[in-house]
C-alpha cells in the first residue's frame, strides 16, 4: 500500500505545480498529516521553488484523538496563520468521496 502512495503523490504535487508560479516571490504552503509519502514529495516537485511545509501529527488511543503536534518542516510557526494550521479541509473531501463514491469503501 505505501508503494502505491509513493506513486500517488506525484499525481497529487504536479497539478499543483503547473497552476502557481511559486518560482517568485510567491510561497506555497502546504499542510499534511503524518503519512511517510508526503514528506518527500514537495521537495521532489518544489525544490528550487519556494514553499512552508507543516505536518500535523494525530495520537489516537483508542480511536480518540489524544494529542496533536505540529511538526514544521519548512518555515516557522510564523508562516503558518492560526486558520490554516489544520487539515480540516481535506479530511472532508475525502470523507465526502469516500461516502459518495462506493469504490472507495
Amino acid at each position: 500500500m505505501n508503494g502505491v502512495l509513493v506513486l500517488i503523490t506525484p499525481r497529487l504535487v504536479a497539478p499543483v505545480k503547473r497552476v502557481g508560479d511559486f518560482a517568485h516571490e510567491n510561497v506555497l504552503k502546504i499542510t499534511t498529516d503524518q503519512l511517510a509519502a508526503y514528506k518527500p514529495a514537495p521537495k521532489k516537485h518544489f525544490a528550487p521553488s519556494k514553499y512552508h511545509y507543516l505536518q500535523i501529527v494525530k495520537q489516537r488511543f483508542n480511536r480518540r484523538l489524544v494529542t496533536v503536534n505540529k511538526c514544521f518542516v519548512s518555515g516557522t510557526e510564523t508562516d503558518f496563520p492560526k486558520s490554516t494550521q489544520n487539515t480540516s479541509f481535506i479530511e472532508r473531501v475525502n470523507l465526502t468521496l469516500r461516502q459518495q463514491v462506493s469504490y472507495l469503501t
